[in-house]
């Protein structure tokens, strides 16, 4: 993932702060193929993984000044028989985020959580998809 640069805007500071807070820790790279966290996964990544999935950004107040919410979604996707891997990741995806805030440049973190976590599989019958859904609110340092 690129490096951040002062130009970086809420939505890009908090995925790169995301992805390096998910990188941080080890029990959850140590459930993951070669540390497999990624905005797009190579085609040949080896399974389980975590991607950034689909997010939204909405303004709360009248300007961006006075902070933003953001809904940003982690998929986790395993090739192990059952849904049990699938699960245990998302678990520890959320323990990553909650025990290691992630630090946002030239925001300040007012709260993040997970929203909701849901899992299932594939229609192809060999993969299964976790969706971790995180509701990210921050407002600008002055």
């Amino acid at each position: 993932m690129a490096a951040m640069t002062k130009k970086d805007g809420a939505l890009w500071a908090a995925q790169k702060a995301v992805y390096a807070a998910l990188r941080a820790d080890a029990a959850l790279r140590k459930l993951l193929a070669n540390d497999g966290i990624y905005d797009g996964a190579p085609q040949n990544a080896a399974f389980p993984y975590i991607t950034f999935g689909r997010g939204s950004f909405t303004l709360p107040g009248a300007s961006p000044e006075e902070g933003a919410e953001q809904e940003m979604q982690l998929l986790v996707w395993s090739h192990q028989e059952g849904g049990g891997e699938t699960r245990r990741i998302l678990d520890a995806l959320q323990k990553a985020i909650r025990d290691n805030p992630p630090t946002i440049q030239d925001h300040n973190l007012v709260s993040i959580q997970m929203r909701s976590a849901s899992w299932e599989r594939r229609q192809d019958g060999e993969h299964w998809i976790g969706v971790a859904a995180f509701r990210i609110l921050t407002e600008p340092k002055p």
